[in-house]
């Protein structure tokens, strides 16, 4: 039997409102420490460093994914809204996998301050993705 145009069913999950999944848009345990580092005049302890590394990362692991899952399920391929998201996911993960520190307290710090801002940088572009699809049906 031959499909007709606009006779096939739709996949009713494309459509649902945005998933619970994509979580807080203000997050105020991350907020804290991406202030923390950014703001910094001169890096923390050694162990504090490293705490504060673990937890931008274990955010960035965790969230890039919800992110991308949104912005493809909300936005069409060639908005410059997804693309954006999808540049800076990608840059997250190339951060939080391939990016090591070269040695040393300074250069921990820089490190920790590149995820800082690439956090920081994802939380705008969800908060971004969450008030664009208030407004959608």
């Amino acid at each position: 039997m031959p499909l007709f145009p606009r006779t096939a069913k739709c996949d009713p999950a494309r459509f649902a409102p945005l998933p619970a999944r994509l979580g807080p848009t203000t997050d105020p345990e991350i907020r804290a420490v991406i202030d923390l580092v950014v703001n910094a005049t001169v890096s923390p302890p050694a162990g504090q460093v490293l705490t504060l590394t673990l937890k931008l990362r274990r955010f960035l692991h965790e969230r890039v994914p919800r992110i991308r899952e949104v912005a493809d399920r909300l936005l069409p391929a060639d908005d410059p809204r997804r693309l954006a998201a999808e540049k800076c996911a990608d840059e997250a993960t190339y951060r939080v996998w391939y990016v090591k520190p070269a040695g040393g307290l300074e250069a921990e710090f820089r490190y920790c301050l590149g995820l800082a801002r690439i956090a920081e940088e994802l939380l705008d572009h969800q908060c971004r993705l969450a008030q664009g699809t208030a407004s959608q049906p």
